[in-house]
């Protein structure tokens, strides 16, 4: 017995971890290691001799005392290796869980970084889509109603905020910014319309009774009742038609001279100016980018007997000399005076006197109207009003 030779398995090492492996242990002609998981061939095992160099099949004496000996060796061995590999897992799992919770505060600091960041950037959308919506609703609000502007203008914010959010966050759906940009340029449609009827007929329009206005009585009746009323007192009415076609102009025009408006009468293709007997100023202007037609009426000044004012401003011209006229006001920075009776040629003479007299810093002089300035400061404004009144201007400022 002593003689007979038999093979018996040596256990193998795991060439990743050090690991026993037994090809007892195989399936399907793998084995795997129970330490680390790591897979191996039978065949290559065998073909090779070893995962690591105690790994081939040896012939001993069965009984001998040096195979005791050897299986007591080769059984300290693998414990021996066994408590390195347990130390070697220890020390690799704790290192590795230092990674692993350096790992997680890295990503829970980016993460928080990231929350901030993302937040601020939430916040700068929201407030630029608010001061959108704000802006957009003031400039609509000056061409259409306020319910119109606030719905179109939350509809482009909501479009810009969801494009803008989109690309901030790289999450890009082309067909829903596509979709979103049309939608956008769409809704441009009724801005471009709303100022366009702003600018064709900027008129915010009311019904108009001829009747009820105050210096009516003293112009022919104008066949319109839609429009804005800018002044309507004795002393000026300013009345602004709308829809009024050219030859309704032309028409109201005629009218206007049968009714007496001849006197000084200025005639253009799209404006009228003249003064009847009593003193009355009419004014026609009509607007033809938007058919709308301005009409104004201006009451004579209640002109009388006067007397040159002195010891105000009036002491820094010359008297006029006339003696019918209107002080409107006099005190020691302001002065107003309409003189009757003063024809175009007399007053461009007054304003060259008043030129001689100090005025000498000439702003401006032509058709009758004169605008300087004296060394003293005073300001200095002389011009024909027409149907012979002259009006006089003086201030400190």
């Amino acid at each position: 017995m002593a003689s007979a030779q038999q093979k018996v398995a040596v256990p193998l090492q795991c060439a990743n971890c050090g690991g026993d492996l037994t090809i007892e242990s195989a399936e399907n002609g793998i084995v795997t290691c129970s330490y680390c998981g790591s897979h191996f061939s039978v065949a290559d095992l065998v073909g090779s001799g070893a995962a690591t160099s105690p790994s081939r099949s040896t012939k001993i004496k069965s009984g001998s005392a040096h195979t005791s000996s050897a299986k007591g060796t080769s059984a300290s061995s693998d414990f021996d290796k066994f408590f390195k590999q347990v130390n070697r897992s220890s020390r690799s799992g704790v290192s590795t869980a230092k990674q692993s919770s350096g790992s997680r505060t890295k990503s829970a600091s980016a993460q928080g970084v990231g929350v901030k960041a993302s937040a601020g950037k939430t916040l700068a959308v929201i407030i630029l889509s608010v001061l959108f919506f704000f802006f957009a609703c003031v400039c609509l609000g000056s061409f259409m109603n306020s319910a119109a502007a606030g719905l179109l203008s939350l509809a482009q914010t909501a479009c810009m905020g969801y494009i803008w959010n989109a690309v901030r966050k790289g999450r890009v759906q082309k067909s829903w910014i596509i979709a979103a940009t049309a939608i956008i340029i769409v809704l441009i449609a009724p801005w471009m319309s709303a100022v366009e009827s702003y600018t064709s007929s900027p008129l915010k329009q009311e019904n108009i009774t001829w009747t009820d206005l105050t210096l009516a009585q003293h112009a022919p009746t104008f066949d319109a009742d839609k429009g804005h009323i800018y002044s309507n007192d004795s002393d000026r009415l300013d009345v602004e038609f709308a829809d009024v076609s050219e030859s309704d102009f032309n028409s109201y025009v005629n009218a206007c001279r049968e009714a007496g408006y001849t006197i000084e009468q200025e005639i253009g293709t799209s404006s009228f100016e003249a003064f009847n007997q009593d003193g009355y100023k009419l004014t026609l202007y009509r607007f033809s980018s938007n058919n709308e037609m301005d009409l104004t009426i201006d009451a004579p000044k209640p002109m009388g007997k006067f007397i040159w004012p002195t010891g105000t401003l009036a002491d820094t011209v010359p008297d006029p000399g006339k003696p019918r006229g209107y002080i409107s006001t006099a005190n020691s920075s302001y002065l107003t005076v309409y003189v009757d009776g003063m024809t175009k040629d007399e007053t461009i003479a007054y304003e060259q006197a008043c030129v001689d007299a100090g005025y000498s810093n000439i702003d401006d002089m032509s058709d009758a109207d004169l605008r300087a300035t004296d060394n003293k400061g005073h300001t200095l404004r002389v011009s024909y009003e027409g149907n012979q009144v002259m009006s006089v201007e003086i201030n400190t400022s």
